[in-house]
């Protein structure tokens, strides 16, 4: 995040191959703390750029855009 309390790192399932499904984490800096936002979601999303302390986009196969709130995980396809 561009406080850097938190970071974001994506999981892609099967990656040898083309990757079938991906799942989406925060980690928060201060205490370790791993929460899963989006798991294995056969969109195979993946982390992009911070938008704000809370907001973040991410990216699909298709290469759709995608905002989620970091704190609810509330993902909504940008239009």
């Amino acid at each position: 995040s561009p406080d850097g309390e938190r970071l974001l790192f994506t999981v892609l399932f099967d990656p040898c191959g083309p990757p079938d499904r991906s799942s989406i984490y925060r980690l928060d800096v201060a205490d370790g703390n791993l929460v899963p936002l989006v798991e294995e979601d056969r969109r195979v999303l993946v982390a992009g750029k911070w938008l704000s302390n809370e907001t973040a986009e991410l990216i699909d196969a298709a290469g759709a855009i995608w905002r989620i709130d970091v704190l609810t995980r509330n993902l909504r396809l940008v239009e």
